[in-house]
């Protein structure tokens, strides 16, 4: 197996210094950037070769294959110029709702490129964005924005399933040393000038007083040598679009027929430019209509920390994905780092998208010890009405759901900035009786799970949980395998209550075919997928 992936800098080499304002500040830099993409936009290795698809953001080869196509697990999918941008929402939808929110969805969590081929290289060219014009937003909206470009860009490679290869660069388009962006992902405890960080693991109270340092925590565990001069963020940065680099993947591929899957970065906004294919006499995109698993929840379901510990490696280990895949189903994740708080929004999101099955991971970012809006006198009320707005409409009058409560956060599970917020231990109590009130009214199809049967106090290690409140790559793995155990698999729960019930026909993985998803594989040559094109 030979594999490569280099990025494409807008200057010099990584030791280069600069001064003043980064070079794609600078109208050159963007006249570069621009070129850059128009140039460099395949590789040189197939410009030559009369057996190759190449694909850019409008293109269609001579068998009708477009680059659109290949894209799976986005609600929606922008055109933006030169490129095509999968996003987790509507951007006319995006520019209208809290920036915090806005910038989550703007990510790609649970995407990826999906294509049967019998290529033997690939050649893939994205780009990690800000996208300020999408969200309606300024740079200096949201302190996240500049944090973001700290972050391993994280791209994995499936071949019929197995994984065959992970490339991980900055968002500069830097390679990095995949082992190295792997021991930041777990690596824990590391001091922080000034401060008593590194004391969480033996006195996790002093986590809570720490707080404001967590931007420092991040650089101590950053991947070696990946903040580059050129790459750090100035405020004063114009509201357009921003674009540090391009992330270039060149792969070998194993001869004969295979199905590729190119999971993407769970934690960026990603813009795709091309993907070329040589020695390739035969490629189409992979449309998936198995029974769709829809999680929504916090940073927890997205799998990203507050740095670069307590993240999973790449897309495909956000326990979803492994759930999913335990259960042999697809997954739409509309984990919101940071901004899982029963928005109305989300609420009518998750209602007009079909599913089989929905999970929702609620309360740590409303409890007193993070975003305080899980108010003692509306908690009840809110999650009531949530539920309520996504059982509307033609999909989901008997979808199973499961509401989840917070998972252990040991620092802050009686944490409260008042008497009148809930804190984490009094918000497990509270979903589970508006489950309880609600199936005895008649909704037979909401449960609920304590989300300490998934990762509670036994399972917290240092290893396991790195900041005491996210976990590392195991952790993840272990949420999804027990959700599949307990609850969607076909020993667990739901799934022997009620998504085995076969009225309208099975799914390969044993779930129940909802009429919708029946009526669309039927018609799935006929009509095909529409996509939001802005």
């Amino acid at each position: 197996m030979a594999a490569a992936g280099h990025g494409m800098k807008l200057s010099g080499s990584s030791n280069e210094k600069t001064s003043g304002d980064p070079l794609w500040h600078s109208a050159n830099g963007q006249e570069l950037l621009q070129n850059e993409r128009k140039t460099r936009g395949c590789a040189q290795a197939y410009l030559g070769s009369p057996d190759r698809v190449d694909l850019d953001h409008t293109s269609v080869d001579e068998k009708g294959l477009r680059l659109i196509d290949c894209i799976e697990g986005a609600v929606a999918i922008e055109d933006v110029g030169d490129a095509l941008r999968p996003m987790r929402a509507k951007s006319e939808d995006l520019r209208k709702i809290d920036k915090v929110l806005a910038w989550q969805l703007s990510q790609a969590c649970g995407v990826k490129l999906q294509l049967q081929t019998d290529a033997t290289t690939l050649h893939l060219l994205t780009s990690v964005t800000v996208p300020l014009t999408s969200l309606g937003a300024s740079w200096n909206d949201y302190e996240a924005f500049k944090e973001c470009f700290e972050k391993p860009v994280v791209f994995e490679v499936f071949l019929d399933k197995a994984l065959y290869e992970t490339v991980a660069f900055s968002p500069a388009g830097v390679n990095l040393d995949l082992a190295d962006v792997q021991a930041a992902k777990i690596a824990g405890g590391v001091s922080c000038p000034g401060c008593c960080f590194t004391c969480y693991h033996r006195a996790p109270c002093c986590f809570h007083s720490c707080w404001s340092c967590c931007c420092c925590f991040t650089r101590n565990v950053i991947v070696p040598s990946m903040l580059e001069p050129q790459t750090l963020i100035r405020k004063e940065v114009a509201s357009t679009d921003m674009q540090l680099g391009m992330q270039e993947i060149n792969l070998t591929l194993p001869a004969g027929q295979k199905l590729v899957e190119i999971v993407l970065s769970q934690r960026h906004a990603v813009d795709i430019h091309r993907l070329c294919l040589g020695g390739c006499k035969e490629a189409q995109a992979v449309k998936d209509f198995s029974p769709c698993l829809l999680t929504y929840g916090s940073s927890l379901t997205q799998a990203v920390g507050f740095g670069t510990a307590g993240e999973a490696v790449g897309g495909s280990g956000t326990w979803p994905a492994v759930c999913a895949k335990e259960v042999g189903v697809r997954h739409l994740n509309l984990g919101v780092a940071s901004a899982c708080h029963l928005d109305n929004f989300m609420a009518r999101q998750i209602r007009d998208q079909p599913a089989a099955c929905i999970v929702l991971e609620l309360g740590i970012n409303m409890s007193g010890a993070l975003g305080n809006t899980a108010s003692r006198s509306r908690f009840l009320q809110q999650v009531t009405d949530f539920l309520t707005v996504i059982r509307e409409g033609a999909h989901h009058a008997n979808t199973p759901i499961l509401i989840m409560s917070p998972f252990i956060c040991p620092w802050g599970e009686k944490q409260t900035s008042s008497h009148m917020v809930l804190t984490l231990l009094e918000i497990r109590e509270q979903l589970e009786s508006v489950v309880t009130s609600l199936r005895a009214h008649g909704d037979e199809h909401v449960y609920f799970r304590s989300g300490l049967d998934l990762f509670g106090p036994k399972d917290v290690t240092p290893e396991s949980q790195p900041d005491m409140c996210h976990f590392s790559p195991s952790g993840y793995r272990m949420v999804g395998e027990r959700m599949a155990q307990l609850e969607l698999g076909k020993r667990g729960r739901i799934y022997q209550l009620d998504l085995c019930k076969a009225e309208e026909g099975q799914s390969p993985a044993g779930w129940a075919l909802p009429a919708i998803l029946g009526a669309a594989v039927e018609s799935a040559e006929a009509k095909p997928k529409q996509w939001s094109m802005s």
